[in-house]
């Protein structure tokens, strides 16, 4: 059995709730919990049901998995919490534009790992 992180899970649950600059109040109505009930889960004082959780997950349209890894997925939740204002940068340049957008990315990326293996 792998044992979960409540604190981890409970930050989790609230960064993917403020990104989305939702309420504590909010979100406890839209899961039908208290509000103290899920204040208590983003704590890491509780955990929450299975049914509660995939409420949770359901609302903030996020993947079960980031939430539940014991490892630190800090890459994995940036590319989550900023791929839709990416999107949204991206949706006015035409394909040509969006084309050299992602050339560049790749370049960069291949930079920093060049770096970071010095």
């Amino acid at each position: 059995m792998i044992p979960i992180d409540k604190i981890q899970m409970g930050q989790r649950l609230k960064e993917a709730r403020k990104n989305q600059k939702i309420s504590r109040e909010t979100l406890a109505d839209l899961v039908a919990i208290t509000e103290q009930y899920l204040g208590e889960i983003e704590r890491g004082k509780r955990i929450p049901s299975l049914e509660v959780y995939v409420n949770l997950i359901n609302a903030l349209q996020i993947s079960s998995d980031v939430c539940l890894k014991n490892n630190d997925c800090g890459s994995l939740r940036y590319i989550q919490n900023e791929s839709l204002e990416i999107l949204q940068m991206l949706q006015g340049l035409s394909p040509s534009q969006v084309h050299v957008v992602l050339s560049i990315v790749q370049d960069l990326i291949d930079y920093m790992q060049k770096e970071s293996q010095k």
